[in-house]
């Protein structure tokens, strides 16, 4: 399930039917992850603000005392030129290996070379285990609102607003876990 597209095929060995070029990577038709009736969806989930919001520097890039960094946002953000050739890197050693990946592992793909320190043979390799990993988890479909709608009333986990960054804000109330759960 590794997402690797041979060229002039169809079909990955996962059986997703190719999709078109994104980010610069060949992808595979996206599957549904989640699936929310409309009622369950709050009529303010995205503020108003969200669409006018600039981060601040400090908010895209993390700078450390030990002199390194880490970006944050990579969304709707300029990349620098040394992020822009990574990428380009990434791109090219990925279709050279005529490899495929979901539009939501395509779009990560600077988060996963900087966990790979701009080493795009294992980007590639972190990008093909979370797309296995996806691909696995949600082969039997999305997981419908239905079907935790009782696990959400216990309060373990839940949404309670955004930060001054405009991130949602979740709360975690291990405290909360049935004992069931861990059986």
């Amino acid at each position: 399930m590794s997402g690797i597209k041979k060229k002039g095929s169809k079909k990955n060995v996962a059986g997703i039917k190719k999709g078109p070029i994104m980010d610069g990577f060949q992808t595979l038709v996206e599957p549904t992850y989640l699936s929310v009736k409309d009622e369950n969806i709050a009529p303010l989930s995205l503020p108003v603000e969200a669409f006018s919001f600039q981060p601040t520097d400090d908010m895209i890039i993390s700078h450390f005392k030990n002199g390194d960094k880490e970006r944050k946002i990579y969304c709707n953000i300029e990349t620098s030129e040394e992020e822009k050739n990574s990428i380009k890197r990434l791109q090219e050693e990925a279709n050279s290996q005529g490899l495929a990946f979901l539009p939501s592992i395509a779009i990560m793909a600077g988060r996963f070379l900087s966990r790979a320190r701009g080493d795009a043979h294992k980007a590639i390799n972190l990008m093909q285990a979370t797309q296995d990993w996806k691909l696995e988890y949600f082969k039997d479909g999305p997981v419908a609102d239905t079907q935790v709608a009782e696990d959400l009333k216990y309060g373990v986990v839940y949404f309670c607003g955004r930060d001054f960054g405009l991130r949602p804000t979740i709360v975690c109330r291990a405290n909360r876990i049935p004992n069931e759960w861990y059986k």
